[in-house]
C-alpha cells in the first residue's frame, strides 16, 4: 500500500515532513498533500518536493461544513511569516502587531481528502498547531 501524505501548515517547507519523506522510496508515496493559504511559497514548496508526486492547496482548513472563506492574518514582515493564523489572537501570543488579514476558501479536512480521492487508505497527518 502506498503511503498518502497531508501536511497543513506546509510555509515554505524543509521542515520535519522533508526529512520523514527522505526515509520511503518515491514508489512507495501516493501523493503528498501540502496545505498553506499563502501563496507566496509556493514555489519554496515546488523546490522542496519536486521529486515528489505532490498538490499544494492554497486553501484553509476549517470544523465548519457550511463556510466557504474565512479571515487569515499573516505577518508583514516575509521572517515572520509562518506565524500565521485564522486568529488574531495567536500573533499577539508571538508578539506580532504588524501583520495583514486576508480572506482565504476553505475546505473541511474530509472534503480534501475526499477531492484528492483518498478514503480509504492511510494517511500521515501532520498538522501545526498553536
Amino acid at each position: 500500500m502506498k503511503l498518502n501524505i497531508v501536511q497543513i501548515g506546509s510555509h515554505k517547507g524543509y521542515d520535519d515532513l522533508t526529512k520523514i519523506i527522505k526515509e520511503y522510496k518515491p514508489e512507495e508515496i501516493s501523493k503528498i498533500i501540502l496545505v498553506e493559504p499563502q501563496e507566496e511559497f509556493n514555489c519554496s514548496l515546488k523546490n522542496c518536493y519536486e521529486n515528489n508526486p505532490f498538490f499544494i492547496e492554497n486553501i484553509v482548513i476549517t470544523p465548519n461544513e457550511n463556510e466557504n472563506k474565512v479571515k487569515f492574518y499573516s505577518c508583514v514582515e516575509d521572517k515572520n511569516k509562518e506565524i500565521s493564523s485564522i486568529s488574531k489572537t495567536h500573533l499577539h501570543k508571538h508578539n506580532q502587531t504588524n501583520f495583514i488579514e486576508r480572506e482565504f476558501e476553505c475546505l473541511t479536512i474530509n472534503k480534501l481528502l475526499l477531492k484528492h480521492d483518498i478514503y480509504d487508505s492511510y494517511v500521515y497527518l501532520q498538522v501545526y498547531i498553536s
